[in-house]
């Protein structure tokens, strides 16, 4: 979810950059949407903290038996057509088997084909940008 507080007095950590886009008003959270969050959470109050922000959530476990237009068509849903639009990809949201090569890795993520089509299903948003983060090169040798 990366809406986590501060941990050990540091409220800027990996688990914490879009708690800080909230707090500080950068993130219209109306339009926004966490896809392929783990049912691995550390608590339920993870999740409802993140909707009190504003954010909607759609599960791996969602997007592997209600298939991919089924969450393209709810991303697109949330996003809307006049909202420019940042995608940041965990490289964790993908099973570990797909990639390695994070420093969080977890069971039961997305198959690269899955994100790849998702990506793919989003042409007609007004995409200004991207990124992808929590990459851990050293993790993909053997």
């Amino acid at each position: 979810l990366d809406t986590y507080p501060a941990v050990y007095g540091s409220d800027i950590w990996h688990g914490s950059p879009f708690r800080k886009c909230f707090e500080e008003r950068l993130i219209d959270t109306e339009h926004s949407i966490h896809v392929g969050v783990r049912n691995s959470i550390w608590d339920n109050t993870d999740f409802k903290e993140s909707e009190s922000m504003g954010f909607d959530c759609i599960l791996c476990n969602d997007i592997h038996e209600r298939g991919v237009e089924w969450t393209i068509r709810r991303i697109l849903d949330r996003v809307g057509q006049k909202c420019k639009v940042y995608v940041s990809i965990d490289i964790d949201v993908l099973d570990v088997s797909q990639a390695p090569g994070t420093g969080t890795p977890e069971i039961a993520g997305m198959w690269s084909h899955q994100l790849l089509s998702i990506l793919n299903g989003l042409k007609s948003l007004d995409v200004i940008s991207c990124d992808v983060v929590e990459v851990l090169p050293a993790y993909d040798s053997p």
